[in-house]
């Protein structure tokens, strides 16, 4: 499947769930919601606002947009995607963004889905590896999520530009 016959969801309404058919294949895509996630330190009643992750889907394999922030909400995207599309393969999940909670979950997904391929721009991954830099990390998001994202090991791939 490629990433181009995706383009024309882009400009299409977000919903839950919805069917998209193109003259060349059957489209379709499923949204899912991670709920709040809570940050640390839990005494101060905050959370992490709720994240909407996309799966498209053609005949025989997926793609997911971004990836949850942490192991338990990772867990929770992997479970439902199996239940959406089984016999089916999800081969890339693209990163729309660097911040990490976007694609921290992304190792979480390799385990559960061998051969995930994680992908963005090169300016996203540039932004990815400002936001995994030691300092940043541990002062930024390891105080936020203590112990709950898990350790960062993927390699992601650049998208070629598409002239849009």
């Amino acid at each position: 499947m490629q990433i181009n016959n995706f383009l024309p969801l882009l400009s299409l309404p977000s919903v839950l769930s919805e069917s998209y058919s193109s003259s060349h294949q059957s489209l379709k895509w499923d949204v899912y919601l991670v709920p709040p996630v809570p940050t640390a330190p839990l005494s101060s009643n905050l959370s992490f606002s709720p994240t909407a992750i996309t799966l498209l889907q053609g005949v025989h394999s997926a793609i997911l947009i971004d990836a949850p922030s942490t192991i338990n909400a990772s867990e929770a995207l992997a479970d439902w995607i199996e239940t959406i599309i089984p016999g089916k393969k999800l081969t890339h999940v693209y990163i729309t963004h660097g911040h990490g909670d976007h694609f921290f979950g992304v190792p979480i997904l390799q385990k559960r889905f061998p051969g995930l391929v994680p992908i963005a721009t090169k300016r996203t991954i540039d932004h990815i590896a400002q936001q995994l830099e030691k300092e940043f990390f541990e002062t930024f998001w390891e105080p936020i999520f203590p112990g709950q994202i898990p350790e960062q090991n993927e390699v992601f791939t650049a998208v070629p530009k598409v002239g849009l």
